[in-house]
């Protein structure tokens, strides 16, 4: 007898495996992966996975024998979800046909023509870069995973051979288990007059800044897979970090640590970005640092428990203003530049909270609105508008995880006691896609994008003229799982990103490689993308680093320069909002409506690959 079942979406939100663990192979992942003979399942990183085998999406026929062996699976991730539902069934198979309905009407191809793209640099950093700045001066930074900062003289092409490390965290000072590491840093925009950089890394501490005990003095003793949010092998604390470069040698020390917290069990959503503020004042993200396979709302007894709080713990810490996790905050330059331990209410303002994993934002260059990339759980990315936050009144966002994912309150969380409260103020993504039916209405992405995992993760905007009209002040972003890259048109009305999916133009993909029998290597993975114009004038060129091969990637337009003028957006802060389309973009407003309406998109999800015990 066989049983139709979901694939539960056990690829989904581990998170990233990095290179210090050993090579890739079944059972010897950065989690659990079991299989049988019809069905298999395999958990992903987030952001930054080890080469793995691509799964296919949709539905696994699964034997009595199978579903009993499934089911003796010790973690919440490995339960199966039986479709026993005649109701589900249909809504299955009707949302499954709507899909191929979709994507028949509108094809698999797209504008090749645009961008051309090629590989600037190999080699870039220690071997796991994160994020590149270029300094006012022409010199090139690059953030490394394992916590190494190497500096380049120029993006010239042989200039990565004269690339130096020239600060180091040290190697048993820094986790870079999974999501965690030297993900991100900022330059002084006066360098080298002001010769400092500031860092956000994962380190390997807890308790005190004085305190210099590593947490692991054995990197093997971190277990496989995410369990050590119970047994606390793979602790990390996070700090930021102000690094001042010697001009006369060009190396740098470290010469304040400005903040540490952010306790993380989890291998994931840890540490975030760090972007200027228009005024000279610097944001930065922080994940929720919670486990992403099993329900964690605190462990008891395990180190980052907080024994006499009696509160929800875990994912509920993006919601309590005294935690740091899951939160944007703003930093004053003089506090950057100061020598004072900055805490919440003291030199960190919150401006954001509800957030699960925002690792990449960008700001407007007319409105100062920030654009956040939220990677999710188990069914819905977004892509959340945060009003400039400087003329915002001292106001806090709330985008409502745990509570919401997309639209929709989260299958785990949702009814969690608390949740009605934040309804109230939880406000809307800008823009949400799903991880099983991906882009159905954007030519040519699904068909060319990666399947298996996605991870909204990069935003960028166009803020040079010499694309063209068309282009100015328009939003790109990509998802590095998924491996391509997106440009949003704006609304011709208000000269803002309109949020609609199909009026999204595919702008890159990257092929997929077949290598050894283990199964399909990406070929990039990137990390971080900016557009930077030439300080002696040419076009504006579009960068990535990408982690996975250790390369700087660029795409250079090559498209029509339309000269018609278009609507430039007002300075008017907050004046943006999705306006909806496609399903899959929202307006502004907040998400209580759709807390108490009965979730039958959800569950189509569900039927189309995803599952509601599959991540966290």
């Amino acid at each position: 007898m066989f049983a139709i079942c979901v694939r539960v979406g056990l690829s989904r939100r581990s998170n990233w495996s990095d290179r210090m663990m050993a090579p890739w192979s079944p059972g010897n992942r950065g989690s659990r992966r079991w299989s049988t003979t019809r069905a298999s399942a395999i958990v992903y990183s987030d952001i930054f996975p080890k080469r793995a085998r691509v799964p296919s999406r949709g539905i696994a026929v699964v034997s009595a024998g199978a579903r009993a062996l499934l089911d003796k699976g010790t973690r919440a991730h490995q339960r199966s979800f039986a479709c026993k539902s005649a109701m589900l069934k249909m809504v299955m198979q009707m949302a499954i046909a709507a899909a191929l309905l979709v994507v028949s009407i509108y094809g698999d191809s797209f504008d090749k023509t645009l961008f051309t793209e090629q590989v600037v640099w190999k080699g870039v950093g220690a071997g796991s870069p994160t994020k590149m700045v270029v300094a006012p001066n022409g010199e090139v930074f690059v953030s490394d995973k394992l916590g190494k900062l190497v500096k380049y003289p120029s993006l010239t092409a042989n200039a990565v051979n004269q690339g130096v490390v020239v600060w180091d965290n040290g190697a048993d000072n820094t986790v870079s288990f999974g999501d965690r590491g030297f993900l991100s840093l900022a330059v002084d925009p006066a360098y080298p007059k002001n010769p400092y950089l500031w860092a956000i890394v994962s380190v390997n501490r807890q308790g005190t800044i004085a305190d210099q005990t590593p947490v692991l003095d054995d990197p093997k003793t971190c277990p496989l897979g995410d369990d050590d949010v119970t047994v606390g092998k793979c602790d990390s604390q996070a700090r930021l970090v102000r690094i001042k470069v010697n001009p006369a040698t060009g190396m740098g020390v470290t010469d304040a640590i400005l903040a540490s917290d952010w306790c993380s069990a989890g291998w994931s959503h840890h540490v975030g970005d760090l972007v200027w503020a228009p005024d000279g004042g610097l944001y930065f993200s922080m994940g929720i640092a919670a486990s992403y396979t099993v329900p964690d709302r605190g462990v008891p007894n395990a180190p980052c428990y907080r024994k006499n709080d009696a509160r929800f713990q875990g994912n509920w810490d993006a919601q309590w203003d005294d935690i740091p996790a899951g939160k944007m905050f703003y930093i004053a330059y003089k506090d950057l530049t100061g020598n004072n331990l900055l805490t919440i209410g003291n030199g960190l303002t919150t401006v954001a909270k509800g957030l699960r994993n925002p690792f990449r934002f960008t700001v407007h260059p007319i409105t100062y609105d920030l654009y956040i990339a939220e990677v999710g759980s188990d069914f819905w990315e977004e892509i959340n508008v945060l009003p400039d936050p400087l003329s915002n009144k001292g106001k806090v966002v709330n985008f409502g995880w745990p509570c919401f994912e997309g639209n929709a309150p989260q299958p785990t969380y949702g009814a969690d006691q608390g949740c009605a409260n934040v309804k109230t103020e939880a406000v809307k993504p800008f823009f949400t896609y799903s991880r099983q039916i991906m882009f159905p209405d954007v030519a040519g992405a699904n068909a060319n994008c990666k399947t298996g995992s996605v991870s909204a993760d990069e935003v960028v905007f166009v803020n040079n003229t010499d694309w063209g009209t068309d282009w100015e002040n328009r939003l790109i972003w990509g998802d590095s799982s998924a491996q391509c890259l997106f440009s949003f048109a704006n609304d011709p009305k208000t000269g803002l990103p309109d949020g609609i999916a199909k009026n999204m133009k595919l702008i890159s993909y990257n092929p997929l490689v077949a290598t050894q029998p283990t199964g399909i290597y990406p070929l990039n993975k990137w990390c971080d993308i900016q557009i930077l114009t030439p300080p002696n004038g040419g076009k504006a060129t579009m960068y990535a680093v990408n982690y996975d091969q250790a390369q700087l990637v660029s795409w250079s337009y090559v498209g029509p320069v339309s000269k018609t003028p278009v609507v430039v957006p007002t300075n008017k802060p907050g004046s943006n909002g999705g306006n909806g389309g496609a399903g899959t973009s929202t307006g502004s407003g907040n998400l209580a409506t759709s807390f108490d309406i009965v979730l039958l998109a959800t569950l189509a999800l569900v039927a189309m690959g995803g599952g509601l015990l599959g991540a966290y």
